[in-house]
C-alpha cells in the first residue's frame, strides 16, 4: 500500500518543502502527481477500462483486487512521474534522491504485478505516462521560476 494515492510521494514532497534548497523538487512532485492523476487515472484508465488480472483469474488467491481499471497502472504512473520530475530538474544535488526514487518506483511497479493487480504492460504503460508527466512537471516548475524571476 506504499504507493496508494501517491502517499509516499506526497509525504516526500511535504518533507522537501521544508528546505528552501529542495522546494523546487517538492513543487515538481506535486505537479507530476496532478498531471498523472489527470492523464492516467481520469483519462486513460476510463478510456481503456481494462480488467485486472485478479478480476478475471479466479485460480489465484488475491490479497487485494481494486475495482478500478487496470491499464495503465496508477501506482506506476504516479511513482515514476514523481521520480522523473525530480530527475528532469537536472539539479546535481538532487540526482542521488531521484535515483532512489526511481528505484522505489520500480519496486512499487513490480509489486503491482507480483500482487496480481496489474499486467506487466499496465506497469510499462504507467512508466511511460510517468515519464511524460515528470517531464511536463519539471518544465512547468522551470517555467514558473523563469516567469517568477522576471516579474
Amino acid at each position: 500500500h506504499l504507493g496508494d494515492m501517491g502517499a509516499v510521494w506526497l509525504i516526500l514532497a511535504l518533507l522537501l518543502l521544508l528546505s528552501k534548497s529542495t522546494r523546487k523538487a517538492s513543487l515538481a512532485i506535486f505537479c507530476a502527481l496532478i498531471f498523472s492523476l489527470l492523464l492516467n487515472n481520469i483519462g486513460l484508465k476510463n478510456l481503456f477500462e481494462r480488467d485486472r488480472p485478479c478480476q478475471i483469474d479466479g485460480v489465484l488467491i488475491d490479497l487485494i483486487c481494486p475495482a478500478d481499471a487496470s491499464f495503465p497502472s496508477g501506482h506506476a504512473a504516479s511513482s515514476f512521474a514523481s521520480a522523473f520530475a525530480v530527475w528532469f530538474l537536472n539539479d546535481p544535488k538532487l540526482k542521488p534522491l531521484s535515483l532512489l526514487m526511481i528505484g522505489l518506483a520500480s519496486a512499487i511497479a513490480y509489486s503491482r504485478i507480483f500482487l496480481n493487480v496489474h499486467y506487466p504492460s499496465d506497469c510499462l504503460a504507467g512508466l511511460f505516462v510517468g515519464l511524460l508527466c515528470g517531464y511536463w512537471a519539471a518544465h512547468a516548475v522551470k517555467l514558473f521560476k523563469l516567469i517568477h524571476n522576471h516579474s
